[in-house]
């Protein structure tokens, strides 16, 4: 039982416990599935973009770039996608909102600016450049600002370090989140890096895979929730354990790992070898066998905005426990109920009344879903994109704020797991033949 001390969970079968493996800090759910590194309220995923050095002398794989580092200059290409999320520095009645541009610095000198976008919280880019004198190993650093014109300083909206290790091989293609980007404010970054040999910018992750980890002596080192019953969410992954091995080994493999994918802080265990569908199981599995096939889903992200407007919300929870809260049912007759029906509108900027758009977020893809619904399952793990313990969650929901924006997960839409093939019956004698007629 390699893996029994490996574990600690939030549910229904073990509420709050925490197995002597986990070191509990007090750090919050962050709202995104892609590399960063954050602090006290924004927690690191384990594909983080710093990395201290001691993090890599457990490992004899070399990369083939390791031994590059500090040598000749090389060229990459960045693109910086889009942002989301900012703080809005132009708070004043009539001022709109932010006006971003973003630098990026190599070595302390900058080295692009992107245009500024007027009137946007989440602006859109798309811009892509070449940088011809990068020394593998150097960071990046990418830094936003509100541009207040040529008569006042511009405010700053946050930045982010790039560490080379993020990139190294194939690339980067993922969200990193912000630092200082302000009180509460959870804002990201959505960048695409690519080294000189890469014709093309890597791909995102997908949406669900299949990590295989073999026999360790090292603790599994996961925390996770499962107080949905089917599933076991992610919530945490320690610096020693054997899954930070297996993402720093799909590191390591770059192209020869094409076919293995990073265990996210945020990801749903959906099965593990053939056992699926209930979360206590999954849990028990994962304890027992000492050779694991974990079947994963990333988060399926909606923001859900509404008013009040001295209406009930209609949701219903479980008792506040660990960094999220599991919705129990939705009300009809309820704010989120019309949300639900298409029936909640806000006023365009020409003050029409129109349906709002409803959409979800997987890695760095957005779609539109008209469908979509709040529904039993479903986990907030941030309201008004700050996240924290479930309890604070819960006292945010309740206080007098008219207007109220939360972030659900749910694992993302898909073909589930396929049932485990029947044993094969045990070798024995053959039936006798039936009889002639």
């Amino acid at each position: 039982q390699a893996h029994v001390s490996q574990i600690s969970t939030v549910g229904p079968q073990a509420m709050g416990q925490v197995c002597h493996a986990i070191t509990h800090n007090d750090k919050d759910v962050q709202a995104s599935w892609g590399k960063a590194d954050t602090e006290k309220h924004n927690p690191s995923f384990k594909e983080k973009f710093t990395r201290n050095d001691e993090n890599m002398e457990d490992h004899d794989i070399n990369s083939e770039y390791e031994s590059e580092e500090g040598e000749a200059a090389t060229k990459i290409t960045v693109k910086i996608e889009k942002a989301r999320g900012l703080r809005n520095a132009d708070w004043m009645p009539g001022a709109g909102k932010s006006d971003p541009y973003c630098i990026v610095k190599y070595q302390e000198k900058e080295i692009h600016r992107t245009q500024t976008i007027n009137d946007n919280c989440d602006p859109v880019w798309n811009d892509t450049f070449p940088f011809e004198d990068y020394v593998l190993g150097e960071p990046l650093e990418f830094c936003v600002y509100d541009d207040d014109g040529p008569l006042k300083p511009p405010d700053f909206l946050g930045h982010a370090i790039v560490d080379y290790e993020v990139f190294k091989g194939t690339g980067f293609n993922g969200d990193i989140q912000l630092q200082d980007a302000g009180k509460g404010i959870l804002a990201y970054l959505h960048l695409h890096i690519k080294l000189s040999d890469e014709i093309h910018f890597v791909d995102g992750p997908p949406p669900e895979f299949v990590a295989e980890i073999g026999s360790s002596d090292k603790l599994l080192g996961l925390k996770l929730d499962t107080q949905d019953g089917e599933t076991a969410y992610i919530t945490e992954i320690e610096e020693k354990g054997a899954c930070q091995d297996y993402n720093d080994k799909v590191d390591h493999e770059g192209r020869r790992g094409a076919h293995m994918h990073h265990i996210r802080k945020g990801d749903f265990i959906v099965r593990v070898n053939n056992t699926q569908g209930n979360s206590h199981d999954i849990l028990e599995e994962l304890k027992q066998e000492t050779k694991l096939e974990m079947h994963l889903k990333r988060a399926m992200e909606i923001t859900v905005r509404v008013k009040r407007k001295n209406q009930p919300l209609g949701l219903h929870f479980r008792d506040p426990v660990g960094y999220s809260l599991l919705v129990t049912k939705v009300d009809d007759n309820s704010v989120v109920g019309r949300w639900n029906r298409g029936e909640y509108t806000e006023k365009d900027r020409a003050g029409e009344e129109k349906a709002v758009k409803k959409m979800y977020k997987v890695g760095h893809v957005t779609e539109v879903d008209p469908s979509l619904q709040i529904q039993k399952g479903d986990r907030i793990i941030a309201v008004g994109g700050l996240a924290a313990k479930a309890g604070d969650l819960h006292r945010r929901i309740n206080s007098s704020d008219d207007v109220i924006a939360f972030t659900f997960v749910r694992p993302v839409k898909g073909k589930e797991p396929p049932e485990p093939e029947p044993p094969e019956p045990p070798p024995g004698p053959s039936p006798d033949p039936l009889p002639d007629e």
